[in-house]
């Protein structure tokens, strides 16, 4: 059976891109109906207690549909991991590199969100409430204090495969860049941890053909290696990913 998201997926087109790009598409924007718990949100007081709602509904016919996922490792150079010296202060993380008072863990929350957030009346680009669809585990939240930004690339694993070499403003542009980021619950994420794909894949099985073409797009944007053990696990989901369902 093929695992594919039920999401729009956008995958961005490297076109002459540099080892920092300067513009970024998100990589997997969410579609499924959000759970009929509460009306669209506004600018308002922060609620009482925002609480997790039970997983949405199946996607309806005219919800769209998914878009087609490649898995292409080859687009990545296999290395060993070079390991030692990694810490996580490296990578300056939750900038607001355009200035406009959002860092950049609230504009993935904005971005994520199914309806339009609440937003806190009296602190500068806040958010407070919201619906949040967890892929990984398939799980929805109202509460952005229930969920994790996760690097889906993690910043350790970009160490590894080579931002080590890099300056502290492309460490920074990577661990900013929304295109490799992505709202899920902090379970998901801390269970995660710092794994690649042969030592950790999302429990919603569903995702595994989205999780993997978007890990290779941006270790390959940002020129990162993989490792052997990486690139097989890589490839044997492209081999299942990219094969059509059979009718």
């Amino acid at each position: 059976m093929r695992r594919c998201l039920a999401a729009v997926v956008m995958l961005a087109v490297a076109c002459g891109q540099t080892d920092a790009p300067s513009e970024s598409l998100p990589l997997m924007t969410l579609t499924p109906e959000a759970p009929a718990t509460t009306a669209a949100a506004t600018t308002t007081s922060a609620p009482t207690t925002p609480t997790s709602t039970d997983p949405a509904p199946a996607a309806t016919a005219a919800e769209p549909q998914a878009a087609v996922v490649v898995v292409d490792p080859t687009r990545l150079t296999v290395a060993p991991e070079v390991w030692g010296g990694y810490d996580r202060d490296l990578f300056p993380h939750w900038s607001d590199s355009d200035g406009d008072g959002c860092d950049t863990r609230q504009e993935v929350l904005i971005r994520d969100s199914a309806i339009e957030p609440a937003m806190h009346p009296e602190r500068v680009c806040r958010v407070v409430a919201g619906e949040w669809w967890s892929a990984y585990d398939d799980w929805w939240t109202t509460d952005p204090a229930e969920l994790h930004i996760d690097h889906l690339v993690p910043l350790a694993e970009a160490w590894e495969s080579g931002a080590r070499l890099w300056n502290e403003a492309d460490r920074e542009a990577f661990a900013n860049d929304t295109a490799g980021l992505v709202a899920v619950s902090a379970s998901a994420n801390t269970a995660k941890g710092a794994s690649d794909p042969a030592d950790w894949l999302p429990p919603n099985e569903d995702v595994w053909c989205t999780y993997a073409a978007v890990w290779v797009e941006h270790k390959a944007t940002w020129n990162l290696t993989a490792d052997q053990s990486e690139y097989d696990t890589l490839a044997a989901l492209a081999l299942e990913c990219n094969t059509p369902a059979s009718s």
